[in-house]
């Protein structure tokens, strides 16, 4: 990111074994990873509510979609307490069945892991926690979710070659469950942090052009087809600089959601897949040298024509408020030269 530009990062932290994105909240500060809590997410010192497929305003979308943004003004994360941007987590079980159920001992300890990966003061010992639970699980469904999340750690650590076995080993685990579409864009994103942007694009188009159900009863089945895919190729074609087709991406991704909306007024997770191809490309003006602050405004003013009342953290008032704050940092950044 250019020194000059503080942009609304859309950086989606995501919980593996259902699949449940969320875009972080509309402030100032890191991206934070999920709290021990299954339900809820820590941004900073803030903890933010994470909705389930069928809440009302929820600030998570399905398996794949994001649901906030945020101004950030560095693209890296500098604390213990960000995940990798863009990591998808497939979410984990609620946490506390009740005495004598079979799965009280795996959810106490999905529950120790993610509460210990969490304390972890360096980036090794947050991957031991993992790897402990994994090592403890290896053939349970819920190993799924923490190989994610190791894998989302191998990469801070720049131990690609590691995550990308992790992932591997999650994709032959979750075989032919939906949920392989979220294991494969973490793999797609790892070849576009690592420079392997051909394979990336290759794997996101073949996600893309499966089969996608009518029904929207499960939005793990639905999302990472018609929206998280596209997303995530948009950001290749970011890395290369072909920032019209990153646009042409996300509009249509944006276009399918506003029309899937519109036609099923009642299913209240498709809004928050509109408002995020708006965000993804606010950030896409703002990235570009010079941005285009206008260009970012429109694009707010035409959320705003198309979704009319939404409030969800992507919302017009959020963005607005995100798009003001930028641009008294970029005028303080100018006056200080």
């Amino acid at each position: 990111m250019n020194k000059n530009q503080i942009r609304i990062s859309a950086a989606v932290v995501v919980i593996l074994a259902a699949g449940v994105l969320l875009l972080k909240n509309l402030a100032p500060q890191s991206d934070g990873p999920s709290s021990p809590d299954a339900n809820e997410t820590v941004s900073g010192q803030e903890t933010v509510k994470v909705s389930r497929p069928g809440d009302s305003n929820q600030n998570s979308t399905d398996g794949t979609a994001p649901a906030n943004a945020k101004i950030t003004a560095e693209a890296a994360d500098t604390t213990l307490e960000a995940e990798l941007k863009d990591w998808l987590e497939l979410p984990l079980p609620d946490f506390g069945p009740v005495a004598g159920d079979p799965s009280e001992e795996l959810h106490q300890a999905i529950k120790e892991a993610i509460t210990g990966a969490l304390r972890a003061k360096t980036l090794e010992e947050q991957a031991k926690f993992y790897e402990d639970f994994i090592d403890s699980y290896p053939l349970s469904a819920d190993a799924i979710p923490m190989m994610g999340r190791l894998a989302a750690t191998y990469a801070r650590m720049g131990r690609f070659e590691d995550a990308r076995r992790i992932l591997n080993g999650a994709k032959t685990l979750a075989g032919n469950d939906r949920f392989v579409n979220t294991v494969e864009i973490n793999m797609a994103h790892l070849d576009t942090v690592t420079g392997n942007l051909d394979r990336a694009e290759e794997t996101l188009r073949g996600i893309m052009a499966r089969r996608v159900p009518r029904s929207l009863k499960d939005p793990y089945a639905v999302a990472p087809q018609l929206f998280t895919a596209p997303y995530f190729l948009a950001k290749v074609y970011k890395e290369r600089k072909t920032f019209a087709q990153a646009d042409q991406v996300l509009r249509q991704a944006g276009n399918v959601a506003l029309q899937m909306t519109r036609k099923n007024p009642d299913v209240e997770w498709l809004p928050s897949y509109v408002a995020g191809a708006y965000s993804h490309r606010i950030n896409l003006v703002l990235e570009i040298d010079p941005d285009d602050i206008a260009g970012a405004r429109r694009l707010a003013e035409e959320l705003k024509e198309q979704l009319g009342d939404y409030v969800g953290p992507q919302g017009y008032g959020n963005i607005m408020m995100s798009l003001n704050m930028y641009e008294r940092m970029r005028a303080e950044k100018k006056q200080q030269k």
